[in-house]
Protein backbone atom coordinates (compact mmCIF):
# COMPACT_ATOMS: atom_id res chain seq x y z
CA UNK A 1 0.00 0.00 0.00
CA UNK A 2 1.18 3.52 -0.78
CA UNK A 3 1.44 5.93 1.92
CA UNK A 4 -1.02 8.90 1.81
CA UNK A 5 1.54 11.35 1.76
CA UNK A 6 3.06 10.10 -0.96
CA UNK A 7 0.09 10.32 -3.24
CA UNK A 8 -0.20 13.69 -1.91
CA UNK A 9 2.70 14.97 -2.91
CA UNK A 10 2.11 13.57 -6.22
CA UNK A 11 -0.87 15.09 -6.98
CA UNK A 12 0.21 18.75 -5.11
CA UNK A 13 3.38 18.61 -7.43
CA UNK A 14 0.66 17.66 -10.90
CA UNK A 15 -1.46 20.54 -10.16
CA UNK A 16 1.18 22.75 -9.49
CA UNK A 17 2.14 21.47 -13.03
CA UNK A 18 5.64 19.98 -12.51
CA UNK A 19 6.30 17.56 -15.31
CA UNK A 20 5.79 14.02 -14.04
CA UNK A 21 9.83 12.76 -14.93
CA UNK A 22 10.96 16.14 -12.42
CA UNK A 23 8.31 14.42 -9.98
CA UNK A 24 10.05 11.27 -10.02
CA UNK A 25 13.37 12.34 -10.07
CA UNK A 26 12.96 14.50 -6.46
CA UNK A 27 10.89 11.14 -4.81
CA UNK A 28 13.97 8.97 -6.06
CA UNK A 29 16.59 11.43 -4.68
CA UNK A 30 14.14 11.75 -1.68
CA UNK A 31 14.90 7.78 -0.96
CA UNK A 32 11.34 6.58 -2.20
CA UNK A 33 11.80 3.23 -4.47
CA UNK A 34 10.28 2.83 -8.24
CA UNK A 35 7.63 0.75 -6.85
CA UNK A 36 6.19 3.20 -4.66
CA UNK A 37 6.54 6.37 -6.85
CA UNK A 38 4.89 4.37 -9.67
CA UNK A 39 2.00 3.22 -7.81
CA UNK A 40 1.59 6.84 -6.05
CA UNK A 41 1.36 8.37 -9.81
CA UNK A 42 -1.41 4.95 -10.37
CA UNK A 43 -3.42 6.27 -7.37
CA UNK A 44 -3.54 9.74 -8.90
CA UNK A 45 -4.28 8.71 -12.14
CA UNK A 46 -7.38 6.99 -10.86
CA UNK A 47 -8.99 9.73 -8.60
CA UNK A 48 -8.31 12.00 -12.09
CA UNK A 49 -10.21 10.72 -14.32
CA UNK A 50 -8.96 11.52 -17.81
CA UNK A 51 -11.05 13.95 -19.89
CA UNK A 52 -11.21 12.51 -23.89
CA UNK A 53 -10.02 15.00 -26.57
CA UNK A 54 -12.90 16.14 -28.44
CA UNK A 55 -12.67 16.51 -32.00
CA UNK A 56 -12.97 20.31 -33.49
CA UNK A 57 -16.82 21.07 -35.28
CA UNK A 58 -15.70 21.85 -38.50
CA UNK A 59 -17.35 25.17 -39.54
CA UNK A 60 -20.56 25.21 -41.84
CA UNK A 61 -20.38 26.09 -45.12
CA UNK A 62 -22.50 28.44 -47.06
CA UNK A 63 -25.06 25.95 -49.27
CA UNK A 64 -25.39 28.52 -51.93
CA UNK A 65 -23.07 29.62 -54.70
CA UNK A 66 -21.38 32.87 -53.84
CA UNK A 67 -20.39 35.30 -56.56
CA UNK A 68 -17.88 37.80 -56.18
CA UNK A 69 -20.27 40.41 -57.45
CA UNK A 70 -22.16 39.52 -53.89
CA UNK A 71 -19.87 41.12 -52.22
CA UNK A 72 -19.97 44.65 -51.70
CA UNK A 73 -16.92 46.74 -52.94
CA UNK A 74 -15.53 49.50 -50.69
CA UNK A 75 -15.95 52.75 -51.49
CA UNK A 76 -12.98 54.27 -54.36
CA UNK A 77 -10.38 56.23 -52.62
CA UNK A 78 -10.66 59.73 -54.25
CA UNK A 79 -7.60 59.79 -56.63
CA UNK A 80 -4.47 62.15 -54.89
CA UNK A 81 -2.34 64.30 -56.85
CA UNK A 82 1.00 63.49 -56.43
CA UNK A 83 3.43 66.29 -54.72
CA UNK A 84 5.55 66.22 -57.56
CA UNK A 85 2.71 68.03 -59.89
CA UNK A 86 2.32 70.56 -57.77
CA UNK A 87 6.00 71.65 -57.26
CA UNK A 88 6.00 71.35 -61.33
CA UNK A 89 3.12 73.59 -62.01
CA UNK A 90 4.86 76.45 -59.02
CA UNK A 91 7.61 76.51 -61.25
CA UNK A 92 6.19 77.04 -64.75
CA UNK A 93 4.14 79.75 -63.11
CA UNK A 94 7.08 81.54 -61.87
CA UNK A 95 8.46 81.26 -64.58
CA UNK A 96 5.41 82.20 -66.64
CA UNK A 97 5.73 85.62 -64.31
CA UNK A 98 9.17 86.00 -64.83
CA UNK A 99 9.54 85.89 -68.24
CA UNK A 100 6.52 88.41 -68.62
CA UNK A 101 8.15 90.72 -66.05
CA UNK A 102 11.07 90.49 -68.25
CA UNK A 103 9.15 91.02 -71.35
CA UNK A 104 7.37 94.09 -69.64
CA UNK A 105 10.45 96.14 -68.11
CA UNK A 106 13.55 94.97 -70.55
CA UNK A 107 12.13 97.82 -73.11
CA UNK A 108 11.93 100.46 -70.50
CA UNK A 109 15.20 100.12 -69.13
CA UNK A 110 16.91 99.74 -72.16
CA UNK A 111 15.05 103.55 -72.61
CA UNK A 112 16.86 105.05 -69.86
CA UNK A 113 19.92 105.59 -70.92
Amino acid sequence: MVSSELVAYVRKALEKKFSPLVIRAALKKAGNSDADISAAFATVRKERPVQPKLKPIPPKLPTEKLELSDIPLPPAEPKRRHKIQYIIAAALFLLAVVLLMFAVFAPLLTNVG
